[in-house]
């Protein structure tokens, strides 16, 4: 099939890139059969109706940075990269808007954006690789959440196409925009499923005039989270709220528990609020220091942990779980509990103001480490949350749900895959309960 359906694409398609699929577009061990490298929205267009009149199942590709997530496909026919739309549509640095096309690298955004003391407050895993409609496609984010919210707060337009071809609009490129259903949110987080983002609109802001960041060290959990409430009690906002803890290799070389507070702003107030929150550090019983010659590298290591991050022998996983903050305490105890008794090695890193938990587990062998995801599932479930695997092999996904259960919602969810991609030929499988 490889060959005749690069044959096929060069025939229907003359001028459009493609070639024969290799391992490096491989999603989970299965590989397509052809790679197309779209150009223009319209080149994407030509190629989805192409698949559509063909039913060929279709893998949309940005940089390669998450294509971990989700289960499995079903099965795979054709990737459709998008880094050949890689152009600023239109950049309005006085109005704080961007146009971008989805196939540019975050990076080479902020390089544009920083020309006007300007930037994006995305910080995803990779920016490097990490492309624009691969970012909203996964809904990824980083510490800046807490302070700058995730893509959902900052996308003001969209524009995809859909499985039989079709380019759709939703929103502008105005920061008010109040008309009509907001299908920004139906394409962000989809993973793909619905449609093929090429382009979306921006909110951009302005850069703050300096960063600084308060540690503190403590002995136990519980420790640092009377730092947390202490913290978030006070009139102080961080931008990001960092809470990490166990194996996290040079992230957390030196093991207990270390709470990192990061400050955006002008440079007086920063240093006061890094100051005063060390001392608040302390009054909970922990060592306190701001983080000077460390803060280029600590925050990068951070944010790129979930892909970098690899276990030192046998079976890993990287898992994120979801609930109030105020409950994240209890989730925590009861799970540490649970894989000390099953001999699994973990790091935690919490970010505290929103609730989410990213564990980083090994264990020597895949029965162990499903059966300790499992236990944190329900342990995350009980306390009215949820728990999802970001990144794991194929053997281990075969073992355990990646997304685990879902209620009422998901029937809504089959009905928008049945109404956007009838044919089903969009990442089948990848995404919640095999959509």
């Amino acid at each position: 099939m490889e060959s005749t359906l690069v044959n096929d694409v060069q025939a229907l398609l003359p001028g459009l890139k493609v070639r024969p699929a290799g391992p490096d577009v491989a999603v989970d061990g299965r590989q397509p059969a052809a790679v197309v490298f779209p150009s223009s929205r319209d080149e994407v267009s030509a190629v989805l109706r192409l698949a559509w009149e063909r039913e060929l199942a279709v893998a949309p590709r940005g940089g390669g940075a998450y294509t971990h997530l989700g289960n499995p496909p079903r099965r795979l026919d054709l990737v459709v990269a998008t880094t050949g739309l890689n152009r600023v549509v239109e950049y309005e640095p006085a109005d704080l808007t961007a146009v971008l096309e989805s196939g540019l690298t975050l990076a080479r955004v902020q390089e544009i954006l920083g020309q006007n003391n300007q930037f994006l407050p995305l910080d995803p895993p990779r920016p490097d690789l990490a492309t624009i409609g691969g970012i909203l496609a996964a809904n990824q984010s980083g510490p800046l959440r807490l302070g700058y919210g995730t893509a959902r707060d900052i996308v003001i337009g969209t524009k995809a196409v859909l499985a039989d071809g079709t380019l759709i609009k939703s929103g502008g490129k105005v920061v008010k925009n109040v008309a009509g259903y907001d299908l920004n949110k139906l394409f962000i987080g989809s993973l793909g499923t619905v449609g093929v983002i090429v382009e979306a609109a921006f909110k951009v802001y302005p850069k703050p005039q300096a960063w600084g960041t308060a540690v503190g060290r403590f002995l136990t959990p519980q420790a640092a989270w009377d730092a947390v409430w202490r913290l978030r009690a006070s009139v102080f906002e961080p931008v990001s709220l960092e809470l990490l803890g166990g194996a996290l290799g040079p992230v957390l070389p030196t093991g207990g528990w270390g709470l990192y507070a990061r400050y955006a702003g002008y440079g007086p107030a920063v240093d006061r609020q890094v100051r005063e929150t060390c001392e608040i550090f302390r009054a909970a019983g922990g060592e306190a220091s701001e983080l000077s010659d460390a803060e280029q590298s600590f925050w990068p290591a951070l944010r790129d942990l979930p892909l970098t991050w690899q276990p030192a022998s046998g079976v890993g996983a990287v898992v994120r779980a979801g609930m109030l903050p105020t409950r994240v305490p209890e989730f925590l105890q009861a799970v540490l509990t649970d894989l000390a008794g099953r001999g699994v090695r973990w790091g935690w890193v919490v970010r505290a103001g929103v609730g989410l938990a990213y564990g980083y587990l090994e264990a020597p062998d895949s029965g162990t480490l499903a059966a300790a995801i499992e236990t944190a599932r329900g342990a995350a479930r009980n306390l009215g949350g949820y728990l999802v695997v970001e990144r794991a092999d194929p053997e281990l996904k075969a073992a355990v749900d990646v997304w685990g259960p879902l209620g009422p919602e998901l029937e809504l969810m089959r009905r928008l895959k049945a109404e956007f991609d009838p044919k089903g030929i969009l990442n089948p499988g990848r995404f919640v309960g095999g959509i």
